[in-house]
């Protein structure tokens, strides 16, 4: 048991690592089936942990919005109908120059196909892409006991229960910014 005293919920994400998330990508690269959409999957979550990009960021993401020139992804209608520009690393320029390499400049680089060939809309494929990462990081799952102050002002010990989630990989981001 921790001493942190907190009110309110706790989150349930899990704050991951840097090799966390390395050893969920490699699980989402070599487990189970369909593997070419778990793969974009595995692309995805590269392109989040070096970028900090939220997952329909990710998948609303054209060919057209990747300058490979000047390093820069173009994220629009981001949460909050934002715009935002994101530095790219090499490996980021090494990842999306295969990705978008037949593609048109409208086409979506993360495109999820249904079992009837149709293109899944980004809220499908959100779903899709969520559900293997909690699949290949179910290892990291875990369950602690916390102290908390309870509305009546009195101290309680509560179980929490932490899981993976694709936003695990956006923290893992922010922690390696702040190092």
């Amino acid at each position: 048991t921790s001493n942190v005293y907190r009110r309110g919920s706790d989150s349930t994400v899990l704050r991951a690592s840097k090799e966390q998330v390395d050893v969920v990508v490699e699980n989402l690269r070599s487990d189970g089936y369909n593997t070419s959409n778990r793969f974009k999957a595995a692309d995805i979550a590269l392109l989040s942990l070096s970028s900090g990009a939220r997952i329909s960021s990710c998948l609303k993401m054209r060919a057209k919005d990747i300058d490979f020139d000047n390093k820069v992804i173009t994220m629009e209608k981001a949460k909050g109908g934002l715009t935002y520009y994101v530095d790219m690393s090499d490996e980021d320029v090494h990842l999306l120059k295969a990705l978008v390499k037949n593609l048109k400049p409208n086409q979506r680089i993360f495109e999820f196909i249904k079992k009837n060939g149709k293109i899944m809309s980004v809220d499908e494929a959100r779903r899709v892409v969520d559900r293997y990462v909690k699949i290949a990081a179910r290892g990291f799952n875990k369950e602690s006991n916390r102290k908390i102050i309870n509305s009546n002002g009195q101290e309680a010990v509560v179980k929490h229960r932490s899981e993976f989630a694709f936003h695990s990989i956006r923290k893992a981001f922010a922690l390696k910014i702040m190092q």
